[in-house]
């Protein structure tokens, strides 16, 4: 569209704008106004002349726009399916990760709480053969202490028989020497 038709147009306009300012301003009646039709007849074939040149560039523009709006929405579209795929994937590996931290909590629970009943049970284990030991023990230095008494009893016994035996030994043999 050539700059002198806007120009023309530009200028009609402004000019049946003026003339209807200054009718409108002298209190005319509306039916007055009517005696522009000339004049907007002609703003309008200079109108629907650069209508008409404006129509079929803009077509182009517009078929190109609308073109370049589809391919960007095509693109955006795309995008917006690409980040809702890595965001569905990115939640999807989140919840993978949640998952396996809590099984490994759950699990690192469980063998805790299995290495504190092993120790239990075992520090249980130690206690009751500390007591059997220890009562082993002392049974051992009761039976000590018992075969210590028998034994003196049984040596004393010893001695005193051997005493006995050997002063029943010097009386035989001085009753013997006393009769030889």
């Amino acid at each position: 569209m050539t700059d002198t038709r806007i120009q023309t147009f530009l200028d009609a306009v402004d000019k049946l704008i003026a003339q209807v300012n200054s009718r409108i301003n002298d209190d005319v009646e509306l039916q007055d106004l009517f005696k522009f039709d000339s004049e907007i007849l002609e703003i309008k074939g200079v109108y629907d002349s650069i209508l008409e040149t404006q129509v079929l560039e803009s077509k182009i523009d517009l078929d190109n726009l609308k073109s370049n709006v589809e391919n960007l929405l095509n693109d955006f579209s795309n995008k917006v399916d690409e980040f809702d795929t890595s965001k569905d994937n990115l939640e999807s590996s989140a919840t993978e990760i949640i998952d396996n931290l809590i099984q490994l909590k759950t699990t690192l629970e469980k063998n805790v709480n299995n290495k504190i009943t092993e120790i239990n049970k075992t520090k249980e284990a130690l206690n009751t053969l500390a007591t059997v030991l220890s009562s082993s023990v002392n049974s051992k230095i009761d039976e000590v202490e018992q075969s210590k008494t028998t034994l003196e009893k049984n040596v004393n016994n010893k001695i005193t028989e051997i005493n006995q035996t050997k002063e029943d030994l010097t009386t035989s043999v001085n009753s013997k020497i006393d009769e030889v």
